[in-house]
C-alpha cells in the first residue's frame, strides 16, 4: 500500500501543531491563539445533545491499522452468521469482520441473492443495491434507472477510504458493507418523483430503509441543504450514537467527510469542494478548495475551538456590520443561536461561508469575517481530526485497475 498524504484545512505553509500563544495559520490567514480554550464550540442547532468526543490528539497522526483475517475453505455444512447477530451489541470490528467474510463466503450464488424487492410507487421492482443508499431497479417499466436514496448516507463501499475516532479505515469498510447487505436482505417501500441529483441518479424516498439503517448505526442523516434533516431520523441517530452502534462504536465526531473532490475533475470551474455533514443535525457544507488531489491522498478536517465570549463578540459584530445588518433584519428564518455556530465553526474549519447563506451574500460575509479576524475579534483555536478520507479518482474505485490503496 502506498504512504498516504495527509491533507490538512490550512495551505501547505500551515504550522502541524497549536501551542499556547502560538500563530495557527488557516485557509483565511494566520490567527494568533493565546492559549488553552475553557469552552468548546457550540452546537449547530439550539435543541442538539452534547457531541461527544472524537480521538485523542495521540490519534490524528496514527497509521491506519490493517486487520488481518485468513479465510479457509468452509468445513461441512457451516452456517452463515445473519446480519442480526453480526449486529450484536458488545462485537469487537475484529470479530464482525471475520463474521462479514463468513456471511460473504458462504452464501451459495452472490448474484442469485442480488436481487431485492422494492416497492416503488406501490408497484414491486427488483433491484440491485450498489451500497446502502442507491439501488438499480432490474425490471419493469424503470428498468435501468439510478436510484440515490434521500436523506441519508452510507460510507462508500468501493474501499477502505473513510476513519474517526478510534476506528481505522478498515472497521469502517466492514459497516460500509454491512449497510450493502442489510439492504439486500429486506423488502422496502420507495416513492420517486424521479427527480435527477448532480450525478445523474433519480432521488428515491425509501423512509423504513432510512430509518432501519440509521439506527442500526450503519447510516448518518444527511441533507444535502442547510436544512437538518426530520425529527424522527435525528431521534434514531441519537439513540445510535448514545448506544455506541455501528459507525458510532468508536467515537461521534462533530463532522463526516462524506465526498472529496479534486480541482482537475471539473477543470471549468474555479473551485472544487469536499462535502462534510453535521452529526448533529445532518445538514451538509461544502468544503471549497483549489487543491488537486493525488490518488489515496488522505484528507483530513479539523475542529475549531472558540470561547464562548468569543463567540458572542464575533457574533455581535457580525450583526452590528453595515453590510450584514439589513440582510439579518430581512430574514424571518435567521435563528441566531443555531445559525451563527455554524457559520463560525465552518468557516474556522474550511474557510468556507455556511450554507444558510445565500450565494450573492457569501462574499460579503467572507469579508466581513476576514476583516474581524485580522483585528483579533475572531480567534479560533485548531480542535481534533473530525473524521479522515482517501481520494481515488472515480475511474480508479473499481476493476482490474483500481488504486492500490483499495486492494
Amino acid at each position: 500500500m502506498p504512504r498516504r498524504r495527509t491533507l490538512k484545512v490550512e495551505p501547505p505553509r500551515a504550522t502541524s501543531r497549536v501551542s499556547p500563544s502560538s500563530t495557527l495559520t488557516t485557509p483565511t490567514g494566520s490567527v494568533k491563539t493565546t492559549g488553552p480554550l475553557s469552552g468548546s464550540f457550540p452546537d449547530a442547532s439550539e435543541d442538539s445533545p452534547p457531541s461527544q468526543a472524537v480521538s485523542s490528539s495521540a490519534n490524528a497522526n496514527r497509521r491506519t491499522r490493517i486487520i488481518g483475517a485468513q479465510l479457509t475453505p468452509l468445513q461441512g455444512r457451516a452456517r452463515a452468521p445473519t446480519l442480526r447477530a453480526i449486529l450484536r451489541p458488545g462485537r469487537t470490528m475484529r470479530a464482525l469482520l471475520a463474521a462479514l467474510i463468513l456471511l460473504i463466503a458462504s452464501a451459495p450464488d452472490a448474484r442469485a441473492e442480488a436481487k431485492t424487492l422494492v416497492m416503488v410507487n406501490g408497484k414491486p421492482m427488483p433491484v440491485f443495491f450498489n451500497d446502502g443508499d442507491s439501488f438499480r431497479v432490474l425490471e419493469g417499466g424503470l428498468s435501468g434507472t439510478r436510484a440515490r436514496l434521500a436523506g441519508f448516507n452510507t460510507l462508500e463501499s468501493h474501499g477502505p477510504v473513510h476513519r474517526w475516532g478510534a476506528a481505522s479505515a478498515k472497521e469502517m469498510y466492514v459497516i460500509a458493507k454491512m449497510a450493502t447487505l442489510f439492504g439486500r436482505r429486506g423488502t422496502w417501500t420507495c416513492n420517486s418523483e424521479l427527480e435527477k441529483d448532480t450525478y445523474g441518479r433519480a432521488l428515491f424516498e425509501c423512509p423504513d430503509l432510512r430509518e432501519a439503517l440509521v439506527r442500526k448505526g450503519l447510516a448518518h442523516a444527511m441533507t444535502v441543504t442547510a436544512e437538518p434533516a426530520s425529527d424522527r431520523l435525528l431521534e434514531a441517530q441519537r439513540e445510535a450514537q448514545e448506544a455506541g452502534r455501528g459507525l458510532w462504536s468508536q467515537g461521534v465526531p462533530r463532522w463526516i467527510i462524506t465526498s472529496l473532490h479534486s480541482i482537475d475533475e471539473r477543470p471549468d470551474k474555479p473551485t472544487a469542494y469536499n462535502r462534510i455533514v453535521s452529526t448533529r443535525d445532518g445538514h451538509s457544507e461544502k468544503w471549497r478548495h483549489t487543491r488537486q488531489l493525488k490518488e489515496c491522498e488522505e484528507v483530513c478536517l479539523y475542529g475549531v475551538k472558540m470561547d464562548e465570549m468569543g463567540i458572542k463578540k464575533a457574533a455581535q459584530a457580525i450583526r452590528a456590520d453595515p453590510r450584514i445588518a439589513p440582510f439579518l433584519v430581512t430574514e424571518s428564518w435567521f435563528r441566531p443561536a443555531r445559525h451563527f455556530g455554524v457559520l463560525l465553526e465552518v468557516y474556522g474549519m474550511t474557510g468556507s461561508i455556511a450554507h444558510w447563506v445565500p450565494k450573492e451574500m457569501r462574499e460579503t460575509f467572507r469579508t466581513v469575517l476576514k476583516e474581524l479576524e485580522e483585528a483579533g475579534h475572531i480567534v479560533f483555536e485548531r480542535g481534533e481530526i473530525q473524521s479522515c478520507m482517501i481520494y481515488v479518482p472515480f475511474k480508479r474505485w473499481h476493476g482490474n485497475d483500481r488504486a492500490k490503496c483499495l486492494r
